[in-house]
């Protein structure tokens, strides 16, 4: 399987690339007021409002420092209907893949 790398803070994290349609540098959000912490805003992509999260900001209380090399995510997820929808994830370091088999992981029971 091939995985997207991340960082948050001085740790390393791992995507699955099956679920990301498109990786984009990090571009220009529109705020939502009275988003709850970690709620970047929305954009638009291919036409559609896409919702967008700060994964630092989401885990460590403090927004994605504008990099080179930090992206946003654009990944499918299902909503509690089951139908595929799109999220845009902003993540520092975000710019190596690498392949492990599944079985090298172990479940965080999260």
């Amino acid at each position: 399987m091939l995985f997207i790398l991340f960082q948050l803070g001085r740790d390393c994290y791992a995507l699955d690339a099956a679920q990301v349609a498109e990786v984009l540098p990090l571009v220009q959000v529109k705020k939502i007021p009275h988003a709850p912490a970690g709620v970047a805003g929305v954009f638009t992509y291919r036409g559609a409002p896409v919702p967008v999260i700060d994964l630092s900001e989401l885990a460590l209380g403090r927004p994605a420092r504008t990099r080179l090399s930090t992206r946003l995510l654009i990944v499918h997820y299902p909503d509690p209907t089951g139908v595929r929808r799109l999220l845009g994830l902003i993540a520092e370091k975000a710019t190596e893949t690498m392949r492990r088999e599944p079985g090298d992981f172990t479940a965080s029971g999260v």
